[in-house]
Parts: structure tokens; sequence; C-alpha cells
């Protein structure tokens, strides 16, 4: 079987320095998660039309990242909220090259994003050059600051051949609390980041060929199904009205066990509070339940 390593080595490669028209720092970002099953039909499609980052000879290199937040969790909070002017900080490690920056990240209320960052050789965000970075660039007082979260993970990132998007698809994702100690690895999942415009992208394709897909299984599913019947009697007779319609398929899933699509009713013996009913319900029954059901022939009339 291919491997991601296999597909990606048939991209022409980009380096950082040929990505500096691409760098966008102020930007629209569209996210996506999905999972490993998909990654190698996204890259076949992107082939031909998107280069591959390429760093001292890695295509898929390790990213370290540990994002910080107020004691109160402001931050966090205000993403939760979905509040449209929002921001992070974090420091990003890059692995391969042992670069390390301290990032602001800031969304405004039109979708778009800002980011701004300096190099940095720790984490200590009350050094002097941090302090004055953050006191131009973050709404929050350094001072109310500490580390939450950290992730790793492994991020491919490719830029079509206008230099005008940017792809980056992160996998084998790994989360540490830094406050609770509670570990989480996703190695199925990975987060896909569209920056720039998303028409045209293979992503939308590949969203839109899911869309198809799933359409198509539901069309399937709503009319190629195939619906049993069975006869009941039925002794709840004053639900036998239009107007009780849902309470008496409600009644009859509880009693029966089975969802329940369809009723018709046949005959009615008002003298002795019954009725029989042909239910309509999806499954494919099982003899226990058949047997349980059935009704001969000269108890029901017109079902």
């Amino acid at each position: 079987m291919t491997t991601i390593n296999n597909i990606l080595g048939t991209f022409a490669p980009i380096t950082l320095e040929q990505m500096s028209s691409v760098k966008l720092m102020n930007r629209t970002d569209t996210k996506f998660v999905t999972n490993m099953a998909k990654l190698r039909l996204l890259l076949q499609m992107a082939q031909a039309d998107y280069d591959v980052q390429e760093i001292d000879g890695e295509r898929n290199p390790e990213y370290d990242t540990t994002y910080f937040d107020t004691y109160n969790f402001d931050m966090y909070n205000q993403h939760q909220w979905n509040h449209t002017n929002r921001q992070k900080i974090r420091f990003r490690t890059y692995c391969v090259s042992g670069l390390q920056f301290m990032e602001v990240k800031t969304k405004n209320n039109h979708g778009r994003t800002k980011k701004k960052r300096i190099e940095v050789s720790n984490m200590d965000v009350t050094e002097q050059q941090c302090r004055l970075f953050l006191g131009q660039h973050l709404r929050y007082d350094v001072d109310t600051l500490q580390p939450a979260l950290n992730n790793h993970f492994r991020r491919i990132t490719l830029v079509n051949k206008a230099k005008t998007e940017r792809l980056t698809i992160d996998q084998q994702l790994c989360f540490h609390n830094l406050i609770s100690g509670v570990n989480k690895h996703m190695a199925d999942s990975l987060g896909i980041d569209v920056n720039g415009r998303l028409i045209g992208t293979p992503v939308m394709e590949l969203v839109v060929i899911d869309v198809i897909t799933v359409l198509a299984i539901t069309l399937l599913e709503r009319y190629l199904k195939i619906e049993n019947s069975k006869l009941v009697q039925y002794d709840r007779i004053e639900l036998i009205k239009p107007e009780k319609r849902r309470e008496l398929i409600a009644d009859l899933e509880l009693r029966l066990g089975i969802a329940v699509t369809d009723v018709k009713v046949g005959a009615i013996d008002f003298l002795h509070d019954m009725a029989v009913l042909r239910v309509y319900y999806q499954g494919d029954g099982d003899k226990e339940i058949d047997n349980k059901l059935k009704i001969k022939n000269s108890e029901y009339a017109n079902v």
C-alpha cells in the first residue's frame, strides 16, 4: 500500500523562503476535522495543483505548541462562547529546526485572523522582551497568564501553485492538559486548516464528495428500505383518533419494542374495546415477535 510519505514524495517541494508571500498573517481560516482514511485521497486530489513545504528534507515535520491562558481561563471561555473578537497566546516550536516563537492570534468580528509573533528562546512571559510584545498585542495582563495546554503533532503544509493559499494538515495529535495532567491521543483524527480561499481547494472537493455520498445513502435508505408489517389486536381504542396518532404510535413502540413507521386501522369492536391494527415497522423482525403479534385471518376484516 502506498504510504503517506511516498505520496508526499511525488509533490514538488517549496521552501520557507519561497513561501514568504504566503505567510498570511492577516487571513480567513476555514477548519475541518476528518480521519486518516481520507488523507490519502486528499493528497492524491491535491497533487497536480499544490507544492509541499520541505524543511531540512522533512515534508511531515513535528510541531510542539503550548497555549497560555489566564487563571480564570478567559481566552478559552471567549472561544467556547463563540465571541467574534477574541485572542489566544501560544509558544510554537518547530522541532526539525529548533526555532521557537511566541505568537498572539486575534480574531475579529469579520472572521479574519491576525497573527503577531516574535522569536524566543524560552516560554517565560515575564521577560522584558515578552512583556513589551504582549503589552502591545495582548489584551490580558501578563501576570495573570499560566501555561494551560500542550499539543504535539505532525503537519503537512501544501501551497497552491499561485501562492495565494495554504493548506495545513495536522496528524498524530496528542494533547496534555497542563492544569489537570490529563492526556489525550487522537491517532486516527486529523485537522485541516485552509488559509485563504476555500472554493476550488481539494478539501472543498472532498467535502462535496462526502456530502453527495451521504445524500445518496440517505435517499437509498429512504426509498429502498423494506418495511415489515404485523397485525395487532389493540385494546386502547381511545387512541384510535387522528388527533391521538402520535400517542398511539408511541404506545405501540413502547409495548412492542419496535420502531413504528405507520399504522392502519382495521376492524373495531366497541363492545369489547378491541381493534385490529396493521403496524408497519423498520427492521427484519424475528420469530419471537412474529409469533407474539400474529392473529388469525378470521379475527380481522379488511386490514
